[in-house]
């Protein structure tokens, strides 16, 4: 039981250092946060900070490896989840977490979160066709088909996600299927 009780803590204790970190990165780049600005923020003390992490840099580090596995969690490749359920909870997913994800797309987050999130996309992406396909080798044209496809796809969610109210949730799931359906006629000449 007292387990249970300080892993509620240590859970309460890390996301508030999450959502401080957010809070601040929307204004300024994670090189010039000070942990007192931080900690302050979080409400909590400079040791418990130092308890948990190594420097700033480690935290950002967890938080965005916790959002990448969500994300990664959505990406159910089987033959019970339609390619469009999936594009529809990423979609949920993007715009109920959209404070998070417009800080790590935005101009102080990571420049590698948008590739990590590419890498990630091009994996799962390729495994959608896999399973559709039958297939496990794919042509060096289909690749740089498939790379072009989800540079668009992080494209419109990271425009998306800085305004999230110029486009409604329909409206970008109308968006994504017609440039699915775009790429998938184009990908289909490459298998």
């Amino acid at each position: 039981m007292e387990t249970l009780i300080e892993d509620r803590r240590i859970k309460k204790t890390k996301r508030a250092f999450y959502n401080a970190l957010l809070k601040l990165l929307e204004k300024e780049e994670i090189r010039n946060i000070r942990i007192q600005e931080l900690c302050d923020l979080a409400d909590s003390h400079r040791s418990t900070f130092y308890y948990h992490y190594s420097d700033i840099y480690a935290l950002y580090d967890e938080l965005e490896e916790k959002v990448l596995d969500d994300y990664s969690a959505l990406w159910v490749t089987d033959e019970e989840h339609s390619y469009y359920s999936v594009y529809e909870n990423i979609i949920n997913y993007l715009y109920d977490n959209r404070d998070v994800w417009s800080v790590l797309v935005g101009a102080n987050g990571s420049k590698n979160f948008k590739k990590h999130v590419s890498e990630l996309l091009e994996k799962k992406y390729l495994e959608v066709w896999e399973l559709e396909t039958g297939r496990d080798t794919f042509s060096d044209e289909f690749h740089i088909i498939a790379k072009s496809n989800i540079s668009a796809y992080m494209t419109l969610f990271t425009e998306w996600l800085a305004e999230p109210e110029s486009f409604s949730l329909e409206e970008i799931e109308s968006m994504l299927g017609t440039m699915d359906n775009a790429f998938d006629a184009l990908l289909e000449q490459y298998l």
